[in-house]
């Protein structure tokens, strides 16, 4: 594990110096950095700026409702002289006056217990994956407007775009261009710093009012992307952000990213097209899940939504026939035949409604 960063405050200026000295003098220093404040306001302004810190340690008189709200999500402790100090806080309180190396120790303790928490899925949190078979079913059209459709409805949602090569961005470009390597920089290689980080790497769409990462532009790192490290993302993402839906936009491959995110979905949207081959591709597919994940905990076919898109109105193939029971359909958009603005494929109040009615439909909500 790399250095935690620990931010102290704390008017006694001398213990402040004497918990620095201990930790450059031992084993501490390659475990810890510190950062010391004894002054309140130097503490505002420090966490103003600050790009990253892991545990906050705090005075307990100095600790009051603004500063709780001002970091709020993130982990703290309170530090006193004894458990009176924090009787008006229901949070960890230490007692200051301990030998420095179980201080130490119990800081550590609780920041590992608090970032084994925070990788812990939210059980509010419904994980809806985007998935076919075949390319050119629209994956991203009808992933990106579900998120906004459940946006609108006053619901806190996430869309996350996991293909190798993204399609076009449904959601504006945000000033940081690279966040998405930035953020699998902070899974892979300093992941007990990745739940404090996490917020400052997100997009967020005022007009969609959807949450969203940059797509990556490095197809390599999507290759390279580990089921292990898709679980640590979405897992991240429903604890720190109390979304109620993440919608994830997948590919039509069987990568273990993938795969992955196939099994922790609560819900699968898998697009079929009128059309042979997407047929005859969907069945493969299925055949080969079933013997992936023969024997396991993971029933996928339970969580599969077969939904047709670019319905026409009349049928070409037998579903049932080919195993294939259809959930609903989405209609064929003519208007989307030649585009040449996002805002077009964001704004058909027709797809909407299909869309919409399908969701209310299969998840049995009200439309109220």
């Amino acid at each position: 594990m790399d250095s935690l960063i620990i931010v102290f405050l704390d008017d006694d200026r001398a213990y402040l110096e004497m918990i620095s000295s201990y930790i450059h003098d031992s084993s501490y220093h390659t475990k810890i950095q510190l950062k010391t404040f004894t002054q309140r306001i130097a503490l505002d302004a420090y966490l103003e700026t600050a790009s990253k810190f892991d545990l906050l340690v705090i005075q307990a008189d100095s600790f009051d409702s603004q500063l709780k709200a001002r970091i709020q999500g993130s982990c703290f402790v309170l530090l006193g002289e004894s458990n009176t100090d924090a009787t008006n806080h229901e949070v960890t309180f230490l007692n200051k006056y301990q030998p420095l190396n179980l201080l130490l120790d119990r800081l550590l303790d609780i920041y590992a217990n608090y970032y084994t928490k925070a990788l812990d899925v939210s059980q509010t949190t419904q994980i809806i994956s985007v998935y076919s078979a075949v390319g050119g079913t629209g994956k991203t059209t009808v992933a990106a407007n579900l998120a906004k459709l459940l946006a609108f409805l006053d619901h806190k949602v996430f869309y996350l775009n996991l293909e190798l090569f993204p399609s076009v961005s449904m959601f504006p470009d945000g000033d940081n261009k690279r966040n998405f390597e930035q953020l699998l920089y902070y899974v892979q290689v300093k992941t007990e710093q990745l739940f404090t980080k996490l917020e400052s790497l997100k997009n967020y769409d005022p007009l969609t009012k959807v949450d969203y990462f940059e797509p990556t532009r490095s197809p390599i790192d999507m290759e390279e992307m580990t089921g292990n490290t898709v679980e640590t993302i979405i897992k991240a993402l429903a604890l720190q952000g109390n979304y109620d839906y993440i919608i994830i936009d997948l590919d039509n491959s069987l990568h273990e990213r993938i795969i992955r995110a196939l099994t922790l979905s609560n819900q699968i949207i898998w697009l079929v097209l009128d059309d042979l081959n997407s047929i005859h591709k969907s069945m493969a597919v299925r055949k080969e899940f079933s013997v992936r994940f023969s024997g396991s905990s993971f029933h996928w076919m339970d969580k599969i939504h077969y939904v047709l898109n670019k319905f026409t109105g009349k049928f070409s193939n037998d579903f049932s026939a080919q195993g294939i029971q259809l959930s609903g359909q989405l209609p064929y958009v003519p208007q989307w035949k030649s585009v040449f603005k996002v805002e077009q494929l964001m704004s058909e109040n027709a797809f909407h409604g299909h869309l919409l009615q399908w969701f209310y439909s299969v998840n049995e909500l009200s439309k109220v």
